[in-house]
């Protein structure tokens, strides 16, 4: 078996997502599985690229496991059936419009590897199009309660920036990171995740994840700034339906899971 699994569910992006099996197949580090999630209402076995690049990684020894659900299930319950599917040491939240340079995955292990007390570890997350956040807003501590409506800021990793290669210690990691499946494995996250009532658009998976780990087991969550990924859809963060009340509603929930965990 693999020690990492690359976890990726997907809806009407096909081509985005050929682009990051792509980079997947020319990764330094190559111990790893992946299960893929198209939705009820897509066919990517119908488009030829994205076979090929399937068939590419199956030959290169990877197990491939490429699920295709019956009915819609949504971002929550969507992550939740491709977590199930992970029986390895790690884990790796992917999303379908992301890339990564060549040693990426390589780094990113070996942080897991490298420090027993990290629980979660991300990247530098470029967009491919354009900066979303004026450089001097970026707060000197990669961290915290600050930016606009006081979000916990990750975003200043959308910015094609220069910072020292360096572990950084943040509050949580936004996809694409790598993280301790198996311990994850030992709490009951990912059958209470789908009943916390956050929205379909599920953009508080990776915070949820984070903060059960340095919950449970006291992992520190950090940041490989010399880890470099990049981002297509950054604009609208990826997320395929945008309602401010949608946001609103997961962020009262977020900043109260966010309490009760940091008390």
């Amino acid at each position: 078996m693999a020690i990492l699994t690359l976890e990726c569910w997907s809806r009407h992006r096909v081509e985005y997502l050929s682009v990051l099996l792509a980079s997947l197949h020319n990764q330094t580090f190559q111990d790893w599985d992946i299960v893929i999630l198209e939705e009820a209402d897509c066919n990517y076995l119908g488009n030829p690229v994205f076979v090929g690049l399937l068939k590419r990684l199956k030959n290169q020894g990877h197990r491939v496991i490429f699920l295709h659900p019956r009915e819609m299930l949504g971002n929550v319950r969507a992550a939740v059936t491709v977590m199930k599917e992970t029986k390895t040491k790690y884990a790796m939240k992917l999303d379908d419009d992301h890339l990564f340079e060549m040693d990426a995955l390589e780094k990113l292990v070996n942080v897991l590897e490298e420090n027993e007390d990290i629980g979660a570890v991300g990247g530098m997350l470029h967009p491919i199009t354009e900066e979303l956040i004026p450089r001097s807003e970026i707060p000197p501590d990669f961290n915290r309660w600050t930016g606009p409506k006081k979000r916990t800021w990750n975003d200043y990793t959308t910015l094609v920036y220069s910072f020292p290669e360096q572990i950084v210690e943040v509050d949580f990691v936004r996809a694409p990171f790598m993280y301790r499946a198996d311990k994850l494995r030992e709490t009951n996250w990912i059958d209470l995740y789908p009943t916390l009532g956050y929205s379909d658009m599920a953009h508080r998976i990776e915070s949820e994840i984070c903060n059960t780990l340095k919950k449970e087991f006291g992992y520190r969550i950090a940041i490989h700034t010399g880890v470099r990924m990049w981002h297509y859809l950054a604009p609208t963060g990826g997320c395929r339906m945008i309602d401010p009340r949608t946001r609103e509603h997961d962020d009262e929930i977020y900043y109260s899971r966010w309490k009760e965990f940091h008390e």
